[in-house]
């Protein structure tokens, strides 16, 4: 929940695309739970994320694109 509230500031959202570990991890807990509520919350970080470039290189390099397609 922190990390979604961070991730819709400008430079707290620069300081997690920074960060591979931490995309890593909203990746991994969207992956790793079955609760659509709880998946909602990555999904909207990995969203906020998603409006950089680099946002983008790092959702893609932490293996993000294929767990977003796989929550279709």
């Amino acid at each position: 929940m922190i990390v979604n509230q961070l991730s819709k500031k400008e430079a707290s959202r620069r300081a997690l695309m920074q960060s591979p570990q931490i995309v890593a991890a909203v990746v991994r807990t969207m992956q790793n739970t079955s609760d659509l509520d709880t998946a909602r919350c990555p999904t909207s970080i990995l969203h906020n994320l998603s409006h950089h470039r680099e946002g983008l290189l790092s959702i893609f390099k932490s293996g993000g694109i294929p767990a977003l397609g796989r929550m279709l």
